[in-house]
């Protein structure tokens, strides 16, 4: 999915729709499939991503740069981190993993879904972060893919007996 101004489109089959000043979303023209809502939208995105973690298998792997936070300076112009190395992210029924460097040294680490409820974004999806043994990661992906790590992290957090519990009256997925 991609916002931009009034208007939001799904980068993958190209339904897209401008939003009214009551969040009404009407479709481009009569092709486009869409909900009446942005909410109703991101609950469908929920469903699909739900029944991809349930197949046996599932598996999320995207390329990224690693952003810290530097220890002897401040961030200047607005960043949010400084890049320090590349790699992998991968998240399956094992948790969340990032393989790759750091300072030019191999580097890596792995949380497990009971400990990842979500990821944190500091001004948009371009990016995400969490941290790891008290330290801060951001994961610059390359595709546009942050809401299907969010939402599938989420879902992964709770299908594992996690803490944050979805509401009450939330629609099955399956």
């Amino acid at each position: 999915m991609r916002g931009e101004g009034n208007t939001i489109r799904c980068l993958a089959c190209g339904n897209g729709a401008t939003m009214d000043e009551t969040y009404r979303m009407i479709p481009f023209d009569e092709t486009c499939v869409i909900p009446d809502t942005p909410r109703k939208w991101f609950d469908e995105e929920r469903k699909a991503i739900y029944r991809e973690l349930i197949q046996p298998g599932f598996q999320l792997i995207e390329r990224v740069k690693l952003g810290i936070l530097p220890k002897d300076h401040f961030l200047k112009n607005q960043a949010t981190s400084e890049l320090a190395g590349e790699g992998e992210i991968t998240l399956d029924s094992e948790g969340f993993a990032y393989t790759g460097t750091k300072h030019g040294e191999p580097f890596g680490f792995r949380l497990e879904p009971k400990l990842l409820p979500t990821y944190g974004m500091c001004t948009d999806v371009s990016r995400f972060y969490t941290f790891f043994e008290g330290e801060f990661f951001e994961f610059f992906p390359e595709t546009e893919s942050v809401a299907k790590w969010l939402l599938a992290t989420e879902e992964l957090h709770r299908l594992s007996g996690g803490e944050w519990k979805n509401f009450p009256d939330a629609e099955t997925y399956a």
